[in-house]
Formats: structure tokens, sequence, C-alpha cells
């Protein structure tokens, strides 16, 4: 019988997983998940584990099914086959359902309330567990002198403030409930460069202070590596790649060199060019038959 060791060199990741999974569970577990919409296949046999702490990107074209893999985690959406866990227990179960209180999401456009003011929106969950007013205001100004915000801000009303400060703003709301598991949905999306990296800074500080498990769904790579352990790249429905990101920028997987360099031409873009192609010979073999009913109706008419 092979060694541990031997074992250990021709599958780490294999062991490393048995031996984790016999002291403590994954906070996160997705175990063959699949999930359709009126017959078409959006996610199929989804297979993915984060461990506790743990920060993994979901990285992949638009319209990939990233969302709808987060919605599933949350609870939001009910898979059609699977199974998801959170620290060992199922997302179905009772106990699953009281660990979904310690998720604390981050939405895309930040989705602030405008009926409330800034640290309203911070303090709302606290608000809404009953917390005081006046502890829940203080709890709120420190959230958002934890994301580089002033004071003046929290009277301000989300109108009033920029996309930065906006996305800012929701991620003071998410660390005001103190939550085990963090979800951030494209935290970067339309912001410019500058914004872009004190955004992943502050993920990245989010996490850590709040000791928190991170997922989180982009299309900008310098996110995943800033803010990224692990990355897995999501196409046609399936988990293509899972790794670290080191392993990710050296990697030789087709479809993750494709991705990561942003090229057009690659397996991730091959059916869509065989649907141009079939498209332009269609309209070519019917120029032709246009041709022809032309060149006849001009014989003719020359007869």
């Amino acid at each position: 019988m092979p060694s541990l060791w031997s074992k250990l060199r021709k599958n780490p990741f294999g062991i490393h997983a048995a031996l984790r999974s016999a002291e403590t569970p994954a906070k996160i577990s997705v175990r063959g998940l699949d999930k359709s919409f009126e017959g078409k296949s959006v996610l199929k046999g989804i297979d993915l584990e984060i461990e506790r702490g743990e920060s993994m990107a979901i990285v992949g074209r638009s319209g990939e099914g990233k969302s709808v893999l987060v919605k599933c985690i949350l609870g939001l959406l009910t898979p059609d086959k699977g199974d998801i866990l959170i620290d060992g227990h199922s997302l179905a179960s009772e106990e699953g359902e009281k660990l979904r209180s310690t998720i604390g999401i981050v939405f895309q456009g930040g989705a602030l309330f405008d009926s409330m003011n800034v640290w309203q929106n911070v303090a709302f969950r606290l608000l809404q567990q009953g917390i005081g007013k006046r502890e829940a205001k203080q709890r709120a100004l420190q959230c958002l002198d934890s994301v580089e915000l002033p004071a003046r801000t929290a009277e301000l009303d989300p109108s009033e403030l920029s996309g930065g400060m906006r996305k800012r703003v929701a991620i003071a709301r998410t660390m005001a409930s103190d939550p085990d598991i963090l979800f951030f949905d494209e935290p970067t999306s339309g912001l410019d460069p500058i914004t872009t990296d004190l955004i992943n800074d502050l993920i990245v500080n989010c996490t850590k202070s709040l000791g928190a498990t991170a997922i989180t769904i982009t299309h900008d790579m310098s996110s995943v590596y800033k803010t990224a352990d692990r990355a897995a790249l999501l196409f046609n429905g399936r988990l293509v790649w899972q790794g670290s990101k080191r392993t990710m920028a050296g990697s030789k997987d087709a479809y993750v060199r494709q991705f990561v360099q942003g090229k057009a031409q690659g397996p991730m873009t091959r059916n869509s060019e065989e649907r141009d192609e079939a498209k332009q010979s269609g309209e070519e073999q019917v120029e032709k038959k246009n041709t022809k009913q032309k060149d006849v109706v001009s014989e003719t008419a020359a007869r």
C-alpha cells in the first residue's frame, strides 16, 4: 500500500481535503449543483469547497451563471439538484437556515436605501435587530471610518454620493453586522483604476478584520490578484478550472489563458465563432440564391 507521503505527492489537494474533512468541515461546500431555467441548463454539476477564512473569486464571462451560483449559496434560489453546506450543515436544514443570518452581501450597485441617510443604511440590520439608535449610529460611524469615509458622510443621502463612495458605504453596512461570510458582487464594476484599487484594499482589510470567509464575483483580474486566495473559472455552466491566484497567473490551461489575457480567440468563444461562421455561410447561400434568381430574370427579359 502506498505511503501517506506518496499519496500526498500524487494528489496533495485530495489528501488535504480528506484530512481536513476528518477534523472540521469546509465553511462552504457546494456538491453536484444543477440549476436550470425554463429548460435551459445554467449550472451543471458544480463542486466547490471554500475553507474558513479563505477568499475565493468566481470568475467568468458575462452570462455564465456566476450570480446564479451565488444566489443558490445564499439560499435565494433553490437548486434543481445537489446540496449546499455551511459549516457542514445543509442549507435546506433548520441549522442551515440559522447560518444564513451570518452572511453579509455587498451588491453590485451598492443597493442603498434612498429613503435613509448613510448611517441609517449602514446600521439597517442593527436597527432591525432592535439595537438602540444611539448604539447603532456609533457602530455605523466606526464602520464608515473603517472604509475611510469621514463622519460628516453619515448624514448625507445616497444620492449625494459618488459611485466609489456608495461602494464603500455598502462595505461598511456589511461590516456592521459582523458576518462570518462575505459576498462581493462585482465590487469594482464601473470604477476608475484608483478607486478600484482602494476598494480592493478595503475588501482585503474588511475580510481580515472580521476573520470572514469571502466570495467575490468579478471580471477584474486585478481584483482577483489582490483580494483572492483562490479562483474558480465558470464556463458553459461548469467550473472548468480551480486553483490559487499564483497558479492562475501562470496557468497553461487554455480556458484560463484566454480569460486572463482577454483574448477574443480561444475555447471560450469557439461556439460563438462557429455560430457566426454558420450565419455567414447561410447569408452567403441566400445571397447566391438571390443572385441566381436575378440572373434568371435578366436572361428571361433579354429574350
